[in-house]
């Protein structure tokens, strides 16, 4: 009796370990994909963003405030406050020249208290096209 009795202790311990590896595996596999979808929502954005801006260079160029618009209503689940949006010409938005959209992301993990860095995790991205004749 004495055998299984401590043998019984030792299993919910082993169980314990197992446990908690796995669900910092599990938790770190759904932050990964969380920040994957994040920067392909972003990577999408500034292209469509871009595109937008191409159209639209010319005598009468868009603001960034406008591209900042049109962005946060192209990208679900993004929060405006931390997103950063740049809108360069070059040289000018003249028809023939670039436009290009920078794009900065501050991403948050959820579970950070528990498993990662409070400081989270900076997303960047950019497009360039050419101003439409």
């Amino acid at each position: 009796m004495r055998r299984d009795e401590s043998r019984r202790g030792s299993t919910l311990i082993e169980f314990t370990l197992v446990f908690l590896v796995l669900l910092a595996i599990s938790v770190g596999a759904m932050e990964g994909a969380r920040a994957v979808w994040t920067y392909m929502t972003l990577a999408h954005a500034a292209r469509d963003a871009s595109r937008y801006a191409m159209v639209r260079g010319g005598a009468t160029p868009i603001s960034t405030e406008e591209l900042r618009a049109y962005l946060l209503a192209r990208a679900p689940g993004i929060d405006s406050e931390s997103l950063e949006a740049l809108l360069l010409w070059e040289p000018d938005s003249s028809a023939g020249s670039a436009v290009e959209v920078q794009l900065s992301y501050s991403f948050a993990f959820t579970a950070s208290p528990l498993f990662l860095s409070e400081s989270g995790l900076t997303l960047s991205t950019s497009s360039r096209a050419l101003i439409a004749k």
